[in-house]
């Protein structure tokens, strides 16, 4: 079947701490496109809406110019552009009453065109920390049972089976291998860096490596070991007190954002990646794009949630507890020791499972053949 699909996505993939969602929705469209067909996308570039990378609405400059952009202007630049495509794929930015506008224009356009819309974190409330994110906050949930209206299924990478009364497709978070190149195996008994990859938030829970490096230090261990912090968002100011109060200032470095060569430099040397380890201070019930990376790069890491393609018999990944104490560094160690010792070529063992299993063509499998179906009855 070929198709010709719409992604909006209300975000500006020009911020640098957003490079991770960038390159995920990227990956998104290009398994969408390769099973399908072409995919229109709209995205937010500063105060610009770009549709398919061109300049499609420029919000004028001025107070508040920013706010008014990502509360009315985008979605109405897209309702004026009346995109034609056989399916709407939406990521979801919280509910609006302009959102809401959108999509009851494009059913009002083709009544039985298939919309989508993918809830990346579920649930997400415990996640609005600020007023001001308590007040949009207030805004979604007030409208959000308005997608019932137009929305025909929620794309989630939890296990619910209906998400604001509206049926569920489940998958989970991908990764695009050859963009990823293999880090070295560890050296036995060798210097350990964690290396930690996040737009920080609170469910990154990064706190809990440097607690954990403080004790092991403050317990006269004598190996050299590091932590190095790749990003920046809501939780770095917390997190560089942290490490002032707990006085590694010496062994916990903050890189702020990479990518490209800079992050693939960065990541090969380091011996053990961090995924998120707060995921029990939201709730969330996710799947982790950082483990996938880790996991396509052949670096070892540590989680501490549930994850369907990381479980008990998965070799490569140290589980941490769910709980808010300090991760074991010890431990960590000796994880990788034991897999530098026994099972030198594991970079290689890792990515061959991330290439058969952790692809975004393979993720997105299960939205493709639902996609598959609806635009075949909306036909």
């Amino acid at each position: 079947m070929k198709a010709r699909g719409v992604y909006i996505a209300r975000l500006d993939i020009g911020e640098p701490h957003l490079l991770g969602v960038a390159r995920k929705i990227d990956a998104q469209v290009l398994a969408l496109t390769a099973a399908l067909g072409p995919v229109e996308t709209w995205f937010l570039r500063g105060l610009t809406v770009e549709r398919n990378g061109v300049a499609a609405f420029r919000q004028r400059p001025g107070p508040l110019a920013r706010q008014r952009l990502h509360a009315f202007g985008f979605y109405a630049a897209i309702a004026g552009a009346a995109p034609d495509a056989d399916y709407i794929y939406v990521r979801h930015q919280r509910t609006t009453p302009a959102l809401l506008t959108l999509l009851a224009t494009l059913r009002r356009d083709r009544p039985h065109r298939p919309i989508i819309v993918e809830v990346p974190t579920w649930p997400y409330e415990s996640e609005q920390l600020t007023p001001r994110d308590r007040m949009l906050g207030r805004v979604d949930r007030m409208t959000r049972g308005g997608l019932r209206r137009y929305v025909d299924r929620i794309v989630t990478f939890s296990a619910a089976e209906a998400i604001f009364g509206i049926p569920t497709v489940r998958t989970d978070n991908g990764v695009r291998t050859e963009d990823l190149p293999v880090v070295p195996a560890a050296t036995p008994g060798g210097p350990v860096a964690l290396v930690g990859v996040a737009n920080l938030g609170r469910r990154h829970a990064y706190d809990r490596v440097i607690d954990g490096i403080a004790d092991y230090h403050a317990a006269g261990a004598t190996r050299p070991v590091r932590f190095d912090i790749i990003g920046s968002g809501s939780e770095e100011a917390a997190l560089r007190a942290r490490v002032a109060e707990r006085g590694v200032q010496d062994r916990v470095r903050f890189l702020g954002p990479l990518s490209g060569a800079a992050l693939d430099a960065a990541l090969a040397d380091c011996q053990i990646g961090v995924s998120g380890l707060g995921m029990h201070r939201i709730g969330a019930d996710t799947s982790d794009i950082k483990s996938r990376e880790y996991c396509a790069r052949g670096l070892p890491f540590v989680i501490a949630n549930t994850d369907r393609d990381f479980g008990p018999d998965f070799p490569f990944a140290f589980h941490a507890p769910m709980t808010e104490a300090p991760v074991d560094i010890p431990a960590v160690l000796a994880f990788v020791d034991g897999l530098a010792a026994h099972r030198p070529g594991y970079p290689t063992e890792m990515r061959a499972f991330a290439e058969a299993r952790l692809t975004w063509t393979a993720k997105m499998a299960p939205v493709v053949a639902m996609l598959e179906t609806l635009i075949t009855a909306d036909a």
